[in-house]
């Protein structure tokens, strides 16, 4: 969907004429001042776009009128936006990261034949749910102390977001987070209660309001990297409505590097034996109305 079919689109499912949303975006944010209707008109005709950050702020009206981050979204080709960004290349998302991603040679990758697939549907379960556990334990300098039981519990979870890479049959990476109630969400990115006490108990459902939270990333290479980063974008696109919050607590410059790049900013730091924990922090907003996703959804003519 190009961005003046968009915001025609969710004008009018708002009953806003071309003059009264001018009205309304001037009240908004002080960048239209001057706005009215001519230029909305341009807009929607595709004879000009609004810059970037105008793009966000028309966005961001949208949300508050809906209280859902892409009100107008009716269905998403997910294939097709991961084709679009392999061919943008979103290297922001992986630069720096060395040790969660592997620098297998891209030029040997067919992306065709790249394949996710949700833990629910794996055959040996275990295998992969052990091989993130390990390598939670790794990439997190040992800081994360789940068990290796709870964390399959938390895995197997029905509201739990895991995903495995595969290609040619084999691992190629992996991503896993949870759904976590609100008040325990708020519990753990301020430090009062610790990852490793977290249970099922403190999962919110699917239909539930909640806060993602982020255990396990890892990808061979830069490829199965931003393309489970995209998966991760499509889970928060179509669960927008009760998901309000993302956030990870790191210990590592690798995994702060990474929660920087989908748009979470820190929270709240605390020493513990000698080293710093800091929580990261975003409204679902952040991780979403974000340039390079923004420019695969509405992708110019």
């Amino acid at each position: 969907m190009t961005f003046n079919t968009y915001l025609k689109t969710c004008r009018e499912s708002f009953g806003l004429t071309q003059e009264q949303l001018a009205q309304e975006l001037y009240n908004f944010d002080e960048h239209f001042t001057g706005i009215n209707a001519v230029t909305i008109s341009r807009w929607e005709r595709g004879i000009t776009q609004p810059a970037m950050e105008k793009l966000k702020l028309i966005l961001k009206l949208f949300q508050k009128f809906s209280d859902t981050i892409f009100p107008c979204l009716f269905k998403l080709d997910k294939q097709n936006l991961e084709n679009k960004i392999f061919i943008l290349g979103v290297k922001n998302l992986t630069k720096k990261v060395s040790h969660h991603i592997v620098n297998f040679p891209e030029d040997m990758v067919n992306i065709k034949k790249i394949r996710f697939v949700e833990l629910k549907v794996v055959t040996d379960k275990k295998q992969y749910i052990n091989i993130a556990h390990d390598l939670d334990k790794k990439l997190t300098a040992n800081y994360s102390e789940l068990e290796r039981d709870n964390f399959h519990a938390l895995a197997t979870y029905p509201s739990s977001l895991f995903l495995v890479a595969q290609y040619q049959e084999q691992f190629f990476g992996l991503f896993f987070s949870i759904k976590l109630k609100v008040s325990i969400f708020e519990k753990i990115i301020n430090f009062e209660m610790n990852e490793n006490d977290i249970t099922t108990q403190d999962l919110a459902n699917l239909d539930e309001i909640g806060c993602q939270y982020l255990i396990s990333f890892f990808a061979i290479s830069e490829i199965s990297a931003t393309l489970l980063t995209l998966k991760f974008y499509a889970h928060l696109i179509e669960h927008q409505k009760t998901i309000t919050n993302v956030a990870r607590v790191t210990k590592t410059d690798e995994g702060e590097e990474l929660v920087r790049n989908i748009g979470l900013k820190p929270h709240k730091e605390k020493n513990v034996n000698g080293y710093t924990l800091r929580s990261y922090n975003g409204q679902i907003s952040d991780t979403l109305i974000n340039d390079p996703l923004l420019k695969i959804i509405f992708p110019k003519d």
